[in-house]
C-alpha cells in the first residue's frame, strides 16, 4: 500500500485541506495513510501561524491525516525552493513516504516535471541571470526564464511553482500525484488566508463556516484558552524594535537580503511606524514584498542561516495509524525521531542548536497573541494523540 505524503501549512486546516486530503485517498485508495510536513509557530509569507503546531496538527488529524510531523522554522520561512526542499526531506527522512502529493493549478505531474528538470539545466540558469538583470522579482524572473527554456507559456500559479520545486527534490523513481485545484482553491472552498483575515476581524461565524468540523472544534477551544488568533501585528513593536536596532552588515547576514537590499532595509526601518510601511517603503520592482515579509521575520526571529539538510523528525501528532507507521520508522526512517520533548533536549551538534532555536522562536511567538502567552510551553509540549 502507497504512504502519502503532503507539504502544508494548515494555517487553518480548511475545507480545501480536507478536499485535498479526500482526493488523494480516492486515487490511491481509502486505506492509504496520510503524512504531512508542517511548518511550526512561523510560516512561509512572512508571519506567525493562527495558532500552535499541535493545535494545527489536531485539525489535521481531524481532517483525515495519520502522521504529522514538524518542518523546522528556517525551512518554513524560506523561499519556495528552500521550503520545498524541507518539506521532501521530511518525507523522505520518514523511511515510508513513497507518494509525493500536492494541490496544483495544472494537476499535470509530467509537465510539471519537465519544469523541475529545467530549474536544474545550465541554460535556465543563464535565462534567469538575464532577466533579473533586467530588474524583475525573483518569482517573474524566474517564470519568464523557464518560458524562455521550455518555449511554452506557463500557468502563473502559485502551486504550480510550488508543485515543480517539490518535484526538483523529489526522487525521480518514486511517484507523484497532483491533486488539480478548482474554482481558486480545492473544492472551491476559500482560502486560509481569507480565514485568517476573518478570524482577526472577530468575524469567527463567517470564518468557522469556511472549516470542517474538527477545525471548528479546536479553534474555539483555542480562543477559550487564549491561544488564538495569533498575529505577527501584535508584536509590531518589538518587531520594529528588532529593524531598527539592526546594521546593514546584521541585515546582509540574513538569508535572501542580497544584492545590497540591506541598506534600503535600513532606510526603511527608520522611517517606518507600522510593519505595513516597512514592507512598502522597502519593497520595489525587484524586491517583492513577500521576500521583504520574510527577511524582516528572520531578523526579528534571529535566523541567520539554513541549515544544510534536515537534521531530525519531530512529531506534532499521530492517530493510530500514524502510532503504526512510527513503529515502522523505528527500523525505516533515516532521522531521529523525536516523539518526547525530551528527546529534543538530548539532541547534540547541529540538531540540538537547530530544535532549541526553533523552541526560543516558539516562545516568541507567544507574543504574537493578544494576550502574550508564557515563555516555555513549547518546551514540554509532546504531540497530538488521536486514537479510535
Amino acid at each position: 500500500m502507497a504512504v502519502a505524503g503532503i507539504v502544508a501549512e494548515f494555517d487553518p486546516f480548511h475545507l480545501g485541506h480536507l478536499y485535498l486530503i479526500d482526493a488523494v485517498r480516492r486515487r490511491l485508495g481509502a486505506g492509504t495513510p496520510v503524512v504531512a510536513a508542517l511548518s511550526g509557530c512561523f510560516t512561509q509569507r512572512g508571519g506567525a501561524a493562527v495558532c500552535t503546531p499541535q493545535a494545527r496538527a489536531e485539525m489535521a488529524l481531524r481532517g483525515g491525516a495519520d502522521l504529522v510531523l514538524e518542518l523546522p522554522l528556517p525551512f518554513a520561512t524560506a523561499s519556495a525552493e528552500v521550503f520545498a526542499r524541507g518539506g521532501v526531506e521530511v518525507l523522505m527522512g520518514t523511511g515510508v513516504v513513497d507518494t509525493l502529493c500536492f494541490g496544483s493549478e495544472s494537476g499535470d505531474v509530467p509537465f510539471l516535471t519537465r519544469q523541475a528538470r529545467a530549474l536544474e539545466c545550465e541554460q535556465f540558469r543563464t535565462a534567469l541571470r538575464s532577466c533579473s538583470a533586467q530588474g524583475l522579482p525573483f518569482a517573474a524572473a524566474r517564470h519568464s526564464a523557464l518560458e524562455q527554456v521550455l518555449g511554452e507559456k506557463l500557468s502563473a500559479g502559485a502551486n504550480d511553482l510550488l508543485a515543480s520545486e517539490y518535484l526538483r527534490f523529489w526522487p525521480g523513481e518514486k511517484p507523484a500525484l497532483a491533486v488539480p485545484r478548482r474554482d481558486g482553491g480545492h473544492g472551491g472552498a476559500r482560502s486560509a488566508s481569507r480565514v485568517r483575515a476573518l478570524l482577526l476581524e472577530g468575524d469567527w461565524e463567517e470564518a468557522l463556516a469556511l472549516l470542517p468540523p474538527g477545525s471548528r472544534e479546536v479553534l474555539l477551544r483555542e480562543r477559550e484558552w487564549g491561544r488564538c488568533p495569533a498575529c505577527l501585528d501584535f508584536a509590531e513593536r518589538a518587531v520594529l524594535y528588532r529593524l531598527r536596532s539592526m546594521t546593514a552588515a546584521e541585515f546582509a547576514a540574513i538569508p535572501d537580503c542580497t544584492e545590497g537590499l540591506e541598506h534600503r532595509l535600513v532606510r526603511a526601518a527608520a522611517r517606518a511606524g507600522s510593519l505595513e510601511e516597512f514592507y512598502n517603503l522597502a519593497k520595489s520592482k525587484r524586491y517583492a514584498h513577500a521576500r521583504i515579509r520574510r527577511i524582516a521575520l528572520r531578523a526579528f526571529l534571529g535566523i541567520q542561516a539554513i541549515p544544510a539538510h534536515v537534521p531530525y523528525l519531530r512529531v506534532l501528532g499521530a492517530d493510530s495509524r500514524g502510532l503504526e507507521l512510527l513503529r515502522e520508522m523505528k527500523s525505516r526512517a533515516a532521522l531521529p525521531v523525536i516523539t518526547k520533548p525530551t528527546h529534543g533536549r538530548n539532541l547534540t551538534g547541529e540538531a540540538g542548536a537547530l530544535y532549541q532555536a526553533c523552541r526560543r522562536a516558539d516562545d516568541i511567538w507567544g507574543l504574537c497573541l493578544q494576550r502574550p502567552l508564557s515563555a516555555g510551553w513549547s518546551w514540554s509540549a509532546g504531540p497530538v494523540l488521536l486514537k479510535d
